[in-house]
């Protein structure tokens, strides 16, 4: 990795720390609008597997060039390192060949996010109904399947460590209003 794609790699996770503010904050103050908030999730999401990718590669375009495509992004920092986060896992599965229940339904919000991207910000309408999946009976607002997800992130790269700036810290020390559910949820980062 050279100091380029170092410096990309941080942008990437201040962004996408930027939309998982978002996420808990609408979690707290419009939990009715799920669309709005598993939205701003699966952004984050995206964008931390994006920095992954650049810190591992060091290769900006290809991250670009992935697009939307969660599984392809897990799947492609999974090959360039088996130890990355491994609690996290995506399997393959279609509905006559069902996956594991157990593990369908602890990484359902992940499933969700990695196969309606796209379609999120369209209020979750597929595009392709005869292809959709689309479940949103167990979706938890401000999931604690969230925090583990990104303090595994934060972990494997080191992040922010002492060269740059936390934004979720700068948010809860600069937005003392916040209270609630959201501060509490994002504190628990860094517990």
């Amino acid at each position: 990795m050279n100091d380029q794609s170092s410096g990309n790699f941080a942008e990437f996770m201040w962004i996408a720390d930027g939309f998982f503010i978002t996420y808990s904050v609408m979690c707290e103050y419009a939990p009715f609008s799920i669309f709005g908030n598993i939205f701003s999730l699966g952004h984050s999401v995206e964008l931390y597997l994006k920095a992954v990718y650049i810190y591992q590669t060091g290769n900006l375009q290809q991250a670009f060039d992935c697009k939307h495509n969660i599984k392809g992004l897990y799947a492609a920092c999974k090959s360039k390192d088996s130890k990355f986060i491994p609690k996290f896992t995506i399997q393959r599965y279609n509905i006559e060949n069902n996956i594991n229940a157990d593990h369908y339904y602890e990484n359902q919000e992940f499933y969700i996010i990695a196969e309606n991207l796209p379609n999120l910000k369209y209020g979750g309408f597929p595009k392709d109904l005869k292809n959709s999946r689309l479940s949103f009976i167990t979706l938890r607002s401000h999931n604690p399947y969230w925090i583990e997800f990104v303090k595994n992130i934060r972990s494997y790269l080191n992040y922010p460590g002492e060269k740059y700036t936390d934004f979720i810290k700068l948010f809860l020390e600069t937005n003392e209003n916040i209270s609630g559910s959201a501060n509490f949820f994002l504190r628990q980062i860094y517990k």
